[in-house]
């Protein structure tokens, strides 16, 4: 078995030459991981965008539409007691803030 001593070789390369041989191994390596795809045919399911390139529906992709004034969901409440909405308005001289809580504020203990 002969022994091949690459320590010359890659010293011998230049910056340009050593980045062209490494971006080959890496186009080499991509092409090698495509090939092996195509031959154990995992290529072969449909996605949905290739459907919907191929003629079908491309509003599958999103969901079913709705009219622009129809009803959306809320803003879901959170349990327990938290801050849920806050607001603030700075246009003024005097900024103010809207902060609004799952409960109602209990005076008693201010």
């Amino acid at each position: 078995m002969k022994t091949v001593n690459l320590e010359g070789v890659v010293a011998g390369l230049s910056g340009r030459w050593t980045a062209a041989v490494a971006a080959g191994v890496v186009l080499a390596a991509f092409a090698a991981g495509v090939g092996v795809g195509r031959l154990s045919g995992s290529g072969e399911r449909t996605s949905p965008s290739a459907v919907a390139a191929s003629g079908g529906d491309i509003w599958s992709l999103f969901g079913k539409l709705r009219p622009a004034n129809a009803p959306r969901a809320g803003v879901k409440k959170p349990d327990g007691f938290v801050v849920w909405t806050s607001r603030l308005d700075t246009r003024g001289a005097s900024p103010a803030a809207c902060v609004r809580m799952t409960e109602p504020l209990d005076p008693r203990k201010s």
